[in-house]
């Protein structure tokens, strides 16, 4: 037997980002959920896009869940 889920989407954008929840959910508290998700990803986007780009850290490494041979490409400076 399967879970009940509630999902939320806006399905007017082109690539809509949507939340799911366990359980059965009232819309209103659904759409609070998101809309706190999307200002939260906004500050992350912002602050990226606001970066310059010695900022970023970027690393390789072998594997998806277990990470080896970690090799650091550009440190990163503090922010």
């Amino acid at each position: 037997m399967s879970d009940r889920y509630t999902d939320v989407c806006l399905p007017s954008l082109r690539y809509s980002a949507s939340l799911a929840e366990r359980g059965r959910r009232e819309p209103a508290d659904m759409i609070a959920m998101l809309k706190a998700l999307a200002k939260r990803q906004k500050e992350e986007a912002e602050a990226i896009l606001a970066a310059p780009s010695t900022a970023f850290r970027v690393e390789t490494y072998v594997g998806l869940h277990v990470q080896k041979q970690r090799e650091v490409l550009q440190q990163g400076d503090p922010a």
